[in-house]
């Protein structure tokens, strides 16, 4: 065997190797990306070119030489069929739903082939054949299929390249995939012709070895390959949610049909290139610029994070409300390979939301200011008809009184609903500072213990809204039902955990039912996946628990893995068990 053989061979196993790492990679990345899965089929394709090719290498010269070509012959011509396949896909140009179409790329390759397999003038492929060492003259089928497999290659290295343009990037990728083609066409053509002197082995290879590692480049570290699967396609691109989906840099990668309908009236999405453009596009039409740039700057910090309620004003006068939520997507590893950005149209919504608010606002009223009212005048007009009575006067003044102080923690609760207190600027603790110390002036003493208050800064806008309204509605009960005049409240954070104990030395209750308050407390604890437990002692006075998870974890009981039960319970004076 000459040295230029052995020489080919041995490059022919370093392709393989290289082939196959290739092959392992990208089916392990494959995630059902049908794009992958056809380029994986180009590498398959090419495994058995090289295989074949270094049997045809060892059987030069031996009878064996004719069969090994007519194996070798196939894979080398399919694989540009293989290639175009690839391409027409990834670039855009046939869907999914046509797929099948794109099998009609093998027909001519086959049919260009077929004398040769079926041995019916096989001249036609293979014309002069010298014993069993070389071929020195195709046949004019060959050299067609030979120059279709040019065109294969030349039009699909135009697809992959203009859709490498359209996404912008990769720009030292784009020139060596172009080169690699390059290369694999100039050599081939020169081989053929007879202008370079045939080295002994097929120099094609190299050429085919060099496109297939720069799009396993791209694949592997650049993401050529869109983030999103394509067996998600048909799913969000139905979705009523517009998505917008790009690259680390914000370039658009993909979008449904929502995102491009939403704002047509506005502007036209096509024309915007990354989500800062969109951004500026969208700002022009926004009537709350603060939340808009709130908006920009989570985007421009790359954090995942949700922006409520961003006005839009369209030509027709109309506002309309739409949320955002911001994503970063990851890869398994938790490397960021793109970002989502999301927006619902919620203005249905909160219409519906207000109108719900005013009923439950009118009910509220009229259950619990328009109740107290009705009894401070009653007792009222009892003293004025009966004030020489003094005993029964005091009576019913006292009740009068206690009604006032209700009426006055109602008033307040209503009031902080429709104008909720500064939680997210001042913090949970200061909130409750405040609220108890306006109670204090009431000749109710609260005494408040909170453990590390700093802790409860980091805690989101819903779960100190759920507490301070927790806290609120368990004191109105405590005065208003139970009479109390001392009320201890402890918060604190334990593994994890916020435990809101309260407790008062009211009148108690023997039998415990579950009125207006106890089932607001109940409903918003449970809404941030929380435990509510309360008990009445034989002594007298109310007791509640409530135990919430700081990350939304699910507690099955709240003192379970809780290492500091007793120390809680003892700060908790009478409490419950």
């Amino acid at each position: 065997m000459s040295l230029s053989r052995k020489l080919g061979i041995l490059l022919y196993v370093a392709i393989i190797i290289q082939t196959v790492a290739g092959i392992v990679h990208l089916y392990l990345r494959a995630e059902k990306k049908p794009d992958i899965y056809r380029l994986l089929a180009c590498y398959v394709v090419f495994f058995f070119w090289l295989f074949n090719g270094i049997a045809e290498s060892l059987a030069n010269g031996t009878p064996m030489l004719p069969l090994a070509i007519r194996f070798t012959i196939l894979p080398v011509s399919i694989t540009s069929a293989f290639m175009l396949r690839f391409a027409v896909h990834y670039s855009g140009l046939v869907d999914e739903k046509h797929a099948r179409r794109t099998y009609l790329f093998f027909l001519p390759i086959i049919l260009s082939l077929a004398p040769l397999y079926l041995n019916w003038h096989p001249e036609l492929v293979i014309k002069k054949m010298v014993g069993f060492t070389a071929i020195t003259e195709w046949g004019p089928f060959f050299l067609a299929n030979t120059y279709l497999s040019y065109v294969f290659l030349s039009v699909g290295a135009l697809l992959i390249f203009l859709k490498l343009v359209r996404e912008g990037g990769f720009a030292w990728q784009k020139s060596m995939l172009v080169l690699a083609f390059l290369v694999t066409i100039v050599l081939n053509y020169l081989t053929l012709s007879g202008r370079i002197e045939h080295p002994g082995f097929d120099v094609t290879v190299f050429g085919i070895s060099l496109i297939l590692f720069v799009l396993w480049d791209l694949i592997a570290r650049f993401k050529m390959i869109d983030i999103v699967p394509q067996a998600a396609y048909s799913v969000y691109s139905r979705l009523r949610d517009g998505i917008l989906i790009t690259d680390n840099e914000g370039t658009f990668m993909e979008h449904n049909l929502a995102a491009e309908t939403h704002f047509q009236e506005l502007f036209d999405l096509t024309e915007c290139r990354n989500i800062r453009t969109f951004l500026l596009h969208l700002n022009h039409h926004v009537d709350d610029k603060d939340m808009m740039q709130r908006l920009i700057d989570i985007i421009d910090h790359s954090n995942s994070d949700e922006v409520d309620a961003i006005g839009v004003l369209f030509p027709n006068g109309d506002i309309r409300q739409f949320d955002f939520n911001f994503l970063s997507i990851r890869s398994d590893t938790g490397k960021t390979i793109g970002r989502l950005l999301q927006w619902r149209d919620v203005t249905v919504n909160r219409m519906l939301t207000v109108e719900k608010e005013r009923l439950r606002l009118s009910d509220d009223l009229h259950d619990s200011l328009g109740n107290c009212l009705n009894i401070i005048s009653s007792n009222l007009e009892y003293v004025l008809d009966h004030y020489e009575n003094a005993d029964n006067n005091r009576q019913y003044i006292q009740k009068s009184y206690d009604r006032t102080i209700g009426a006055f923690l109602d008033m307040r609760r209503i009031v902080d609903e429709l104008n909720p207190i500064e939680l997210e600027k001042n913090g949970l603790v200061w909130a409750l500072k405040s609220l108890f110390g306006k109670l204090g002036g009431k000749g109710i003493d609260i005494d408040f213990y909170c453990s590390e208050p700093e802790h409860f800064s980091l805690l989101n806008g819903r779960q100190s809204e759920t507490l301070y309204f927790i806290c609120q509605e368990a004191l109105n009960n405590a005065i208003t039902h139970g009479h109390a005049k001392t009320i201890d409240v402890i918060l604190n954070v334990d593994d994890h955990v916020i435990k809101l104990y309260i407790t008062d030395d009211g009148i108690g209750c023997d039998a415990i039912i579950e009125n207006k308050g106890l089932k607001s407390i109940r409903n918003r604890t449970e809404s941030v996946k929380g435990v509510f437990e309360y008990g009445s002692p034989t002594d007298g006075g109310f007791n509640l628990k409530v135990f919430i998870p700081t990350q939304y974890e699910l507690i099955t009981h709240p003192d379970k893995g809780n290492t500091d039960r007793r120390s809680d319970n003892q700060r908790a004076g009478v409490l419950a068990e």
